[in-house]
This record gives C-alpha cells, structure tokens and sequence, in this order.
C-alpha cells in the first residue's frame, strides 16, 4: 500500500472514529436538551462505545493485515479524542449553553490544541467519561492484541509442534 493510500485511509479512520463516537451522543442531547438523569448516563456509556466497537469491525471486516488494524484503533482514538472539544460545545448549544452561551470558535481551537487536558473536562460534563474510558480500554486492547500475533492466555503457541515424547497423533 502507497503511503498516499494509507493517509487516506487514516483520515478516513480519523472521520469514522469521531462521527461514530459523537453522533449518537449529539443525537442524545439534541433529544433530551438539559434534562440528565442516570439513564443519560447509562445510554451515553453504552451507545457511543457499542457504535465505535462496530464501526471498527465494520470498517476492518475485509482486511486481516495487523498494521492496518492497529492504525485504524490509533486514528479512531484520535479522531475522538480531538473533535471533543467542537462535539462537547455543539452538544452544549441544544441545551442553551456552548455556542448558544457566546462561546467562540477561538475558545475551541484552544481547546483542541490541549485536547488531553481538556477532553477530561469536556467528557466529564457531557456525561461520556465512562464511554470514553470503555472506548478507549477496547481501542488500545486491540492495539495490542494486533501488535503481538501469539494468543493471549494458556495452551500450546501456534508452530510449537507436540510436547516432547508425543508423536502429532498424541499417541
């Protein structure tokens, strides 16, 4: 693969990452407006999680290269992790806060660029920490699992033949 398609195909990692993390969360507030109650909480934990675990499936589902896998979770991350700030004040507007509130574009540009500080800021208010946490848990697992090629837990390492004294049949 040319490096020019695996820009693109990072960008496009990048994009998905953040659309499938924040839309549903937009969509929530869009709906509920101010209103928070543990529900919000609950649901703002499950669907972004299970959305970007099923985009990440989705959008690997016909490659089986682990480059390709680790850098799709790498960019999903980022993707999430630095359009926090822009999500969190639009998600703001529909409840009169945000950009509705007087917040400028210059603020969010702030914002993104101290994207780790802030983003413990923005998840914790916009009630996604424990999605984000779960995402980001599941995103690095997968970077690992892919990074590593041998099984995680007990039993024989693929290539590593019978035991001693053990013909292939276990006789």
């Amino acid at each position: 693969m040319t490096w020019h398609a695996k820009a693109l195909n990072g960008i496009w990692y990048y994009v998905c990452g953040g659309m499938l993390f924040w839309l549903p969360d937009g969509l929530w507030h869009f709906l509920r407006g101010s209103r928070s109650s543990f529900i919000d909480v609950i649901v703002l934990t499950v669907v972004p999680a299970g959305a970007v675990v099923a985009g990440w499936r989705l959008l690997l589902s016909r490659t089986s290269d682990r480059s390709d896998r680790m850098f799709a979770s790498v960019m999903m991350i980022l993707g999430i992790l630095t359009t926090a700030p822009l999500c969190t004040m639009v998600n703001f507007t529909f409840a009169g806060g945000g950009f509705a509130s007087g917040a400028t574009l210059q603020q969010v540009g702030i914002l993104t660029l101290l994207f780790p500080l802030a983003d413990i800021d923005c998840f914790t208010y916009d009630e996604t920490l424990l999605a984000i946490a779960a995402c980001l848990a599941g995103l690095l697992l997968l970077v690992i699992r892919y990074r590593n090629p041998q099984p995680l837990g007990p039993g024989p390492r693929p290539g590593s033949g019978p035991p001693l004294g053990m013909t292939p049949d276990g006789a």
